[in-house]
Order: structure tokens, then C-alpha cells, then sequence
């Protein structure tokens, strides 16, 4: 599986175990807004309060004053969450907006919600 660093890894794996729910048990769409959320040190400082263990509420993350990335992973990973559309498809092939790290992180988060939990898996076999 992808992680954007060691920190990002962490954070995500933490989140998932203070859900202490197994993760094959929780929704994709959950699993995949979490891996997003927890990409961006800042963005995740200002969601941790809005995760509960089975829901994310999106309207109390306070994204005032947050960088561009973070933004922009917040609004993918709410469009993913509720099927919203803050993004546009055309927005991912524009280099200005979406970084190549950014864009495989959005990928990665597509393949968990399409996946579930099996796409941790599946990384994890194909390393």
C-alpha cells in the first residue's frame, strides 16, 4: 500500500485502531476518506475530532487558513465519503492543481473504496 511517508502510515494505522473495530468490518468509503484525511499532517490535526467510530463529519473540520493539498484531500475524501462533488475528474489530470503524489494518494483512496479493506491486501501481496 501507498503511504505518503512513515507519518502518514502511522496516523492512518492509529486512526483505524482507535476505531477498534476490525477494518474488514468498516465501510470502504470510510476506510478510503480516513487514508486521505490522515495523508496531511495539518488536515488530519483539524479532522481527528470530526472521526467517530463510525461516521466523519465533514461540516466540523474547520479547513480555514489549510494549504492547497489539504484542501483539496479533504474535499476528494468528503466526495468519496457522502458521493458529493467538490472535485471534478478534470481537476485530477491538472498538474498545477493535483500533484503526482497527491494523484496516487486520490488513486490509492479510489482503489480502497472500491475494494474495502481487500485492497490492503492485495498491496501488501503484490510488494
Amino acid at each position: 500500500m501507498f503511504y505518503k511517508n512513515n507519518e502518514h502510515k502511522r496516523r492512518f494505522v492509529e486512526s483505524i485502531q482507535s476505531v477498534k473495530i476490525s477494518i474488514t468490518k468498516l465501510e470502504p468509503q470510510f476506510i478510503s476518506s480516513l487514508y486521505l484525511l490522515t495523508s496531511n499532517s495539518m488536515l488530519w490535526r483539524r479532522a481527528e475530532i470530526s472521526v467517530g467510530w463510525d461516521k466523519i463529519m465533514f461540516k466540523n473540520i474547520e479547513l480555514k487558513s489549510i494549504s492547497p493539498d489539504g484542501y483539496t484531500l479533504c474535499k476528494v475524501a468528503h466526495d468519496i465519503y457522502e458521493n458529493t462533488s467538490h472535485i471534478k475528474f478534470n481537476d485530477l489530470h491538472n498538474n498545477k492543481l493535483i500533484s503526482d503524489v497527491m494523484l496516487k494518494l486520490i488513486m490509492r483512496a479510489i482503489e480502497i473504496r472500491r475494494n474495502g479493506s481487500s485492497a490492503f491486501l492485495s498491496a501488501s501481496s503484490s510488494s
